[in-house]
């Protein structure tokens, strides 16, 4: 059974996240599982708790749209690509901030939401506003968007996701380091 000392809590974690100076979290090892599960856990959570804001303004995107890139139907497939998404770019985010110079430059809770915030808002001019015009338009759907499509809910939603990123990636990263 392993001591209380070398385990961290996700809320112990949260809490020292304020008075650290790196995300490079001292006696973690960045494994390449702990940022898979890190990134990967808190970009679904995030993809989940963006979702609500995009449906309220713009439903088509989520439920319809997100699958059309794929030649899938329905709003069932629409959630699934959608968290898919969510999940991929949120490893790539805890890929970036562990092993990347732009991890040096996160420490603290503002930091890392600020971090999140930021990487998010490439998502949303990169991904919503370019990649998937196009890709609906390759994919023949009559109702896609013209490039660039930048629509003020995609970037508040993006920003959600990324504010939520920033908030569990760091605590997700030590907890993992620990458990590795």
């Amino acid at each position: 059974m392993a001591s209380r000392e070398t385990n961290t809590s996700f809320g112990e974690a949260i809490v020292s996240m304020s008075t650290q100076t790196s995300l490079r979290v001292e006696g973690r090892t960045d494994t390449g599982i702990g940022i898979l599960l890190s990134g990967g856990i808190a970009g679904l959570v995030a993809a989940a708790v963006m979702a609500p804001v995009w449906i309220y303004f713009r439903p088509f995107i989520v439920t319809n749209a997100a699958a059309a890139l794929y030649n899938l139907q329905g709003s069932l497939m629409g959630w699934v690509v959608h968290l898919v998404h969510g999940t991929v770019f949120g490893v790539l985010f805890a890929f970036l901030v562990t092993k990347s110079p732009l991890g040096t430059k996160v420490g603290g809770v503002s930091r890392s939401v600020a971090s999140g915030m930021a990487y998010s808002l490439v998502l949303w001019v990169v991904g919503a506003g370019i990649v998937l015009p196009l890709g609906l338009m390759i994919s023949d759907v009559p109702a896609a968007p013209l490039v660039p499509n930048l629509h003020p809910s995609g970037l508040l939603a993006h920003l959600v996701y990324g504010a939520v990123l920033g908030l569990l990636v760091p605590p997700l990263l030590s907890a993992t380091g620990k458990m590795s």
